[in-house]
């Protein structure tokens, strides 16, 4: 949606060139660094709804300070951590939507995930070039966008469980047989079955340890390379 408000972001503080482009940049390389954070620490040190919660505080904060922002220094920091957060739940996200979701509507809740990104994107630049002639209402849209946001991941927290599969990560196995057990609700699970359940993560991370990247350019995976 920068796109549409370029122009006049351009008048508003007075940027050169090259500034300019850096506006348009910004989101994107924070998106970069926010898939590095998450391929250096999301599958091993923070569990799935951690994450997702520190997330939606990086979004308010970035939306606040591009709202409040009367320099170019803050808008960047602003539009740079909107970009890290973006990266962040892009691969954040599908992941943990696939973790909790019963077998035979994973595709199709994975699917709903796209679908409302996708319907964003069109809404986003709809609604800048709506406001664009209004400064001052924009800038307050981000700021109660973001306090909105907080307020809405501050009440879903509450209900919203770790995935099993990050909970066995963790070697917290009593924990994950509860949320197998709720999120299989009606079709409840056997305590046998959910052992079967559990034993079956288990053994995944297991095989997962003894895999080392350069595995991947052996010659058995060359082919999918």
């Amino acid at each position: 949606s920068t796109a549409a408000t370029l122009s006049r972001i351009k008048q508003r503080f007075d940027l050169s060139p090259v500034q300019t482009e850096y506006i348009g940049a910004s989101t994107s390389l924070g998106a970069i660094l926010g898939l590095l954070i998450i391929v250096a620490f999301g599958g091993t040190r923070c569990s799935r709804k951690t994450l997702l919660l520190t997330d939606s505080i990086a979004y308010v904060t970035g939306f606040v300070l591009v709202g409040v922002a009367t320099n170019y220094t803050v808008f960047v920091a602003g539009r740079t951590i909107l970009g890290i957060a973006h990266g962040v739940s892009t691969m954040i996200v599908p992941v943990y939507v696939g973790e909790i979701s019963p077998k035979e509507y994973r595709g199709l809740f994975i699917t709903f995930n796209t679908a409302a990104l996708n319907l964003g994107l069109p809404l986003g630049f709809g609604l800048a070039m709506g406001l664009d002639s209004y400064v001052d209402i924009s800038r307050w849209l981000f700021i109660i966008s973001g306090a909105l946001s907080l307020a809405f991941a501050s009440l879903v927290a509450r209900f919203v469980p770790n995935s099993p599969r990050d909970l066995v990560y963790h070697g917290r196995l009593e924990k994950a047989q509860e949320v197998i057990k709720k999120l299989s609700y009606p079709d409840t699970l056997t305590q046998d079955e959910m052992v079967q359940e559990i034993n079956a993560l288990v053994k995944v991370f297991e095989e997962n340890k003894k895999a080392r990247f350069k595995d991947l350019f052996t010659a058995g995976n060359a082919k999918a390379l």
